[in-house]
């Protein structure tokens, strides 16, 4: 009979999969704003480049920051499709059915160092909220 002893030393681990959902995060906020940019009511430009992350640790978030972007947001009305054809009300929820096996193939990039992957059907992204005051 052998004997064999494995040591492992898995200090610095917690920060480091703290650091890497972080990162996570932060690029599915970018990837989330792009993919609402075409959605976005658009006249002047200032709803559209209104949009940051603003979500903290692994939380995250996307605010729009234009005075009437809750009104965009939330309006029961038709906008202008003349600078984007996609515009609309709640243009998270319109993104999102667009994009989310996009936003699952970031995470999944980011979660395991950049490694791509075709399919993300069993992986469930990161809840995300367009918060909108």
């Amino acid at each position: 009979m052998i004997k064999v002893s494995i040591e492992t030393d898995l200090s610095g681990i917690e920060k480091k999969i703290s650091e890497r959902k972080e990162m996570t995060v932060r690029a599915l906020e970018g990837a989330v704003i792009s993919s609402c940019d075409p959605y976005v009511p658009y006249n002047t430009g200032r709803l559209c480049s209104s949009a940051h992350p603003s979500g903290s640790g692994d939380i995250g978030e996307v605010t729009y920051s234009a005075d009437y972007a809750a009104v965009c947001y939330y309006a029961n009305r038709e906008f202008s499709k003349k600078k984007h054809p996609l515009a609309t009300a709640q243009w998270f929820e319109a993104a999102k059915i667009s994009d989310i096996e996009k936003w699952i193939y970031v995470a999944k990039g980011c979660l395991v160092g950049g490694t791509s992957y075709t399919s993300g059907a069993h992986l469930k992204p990161y809840e995300f909220s367009a918060a909108v005051y």
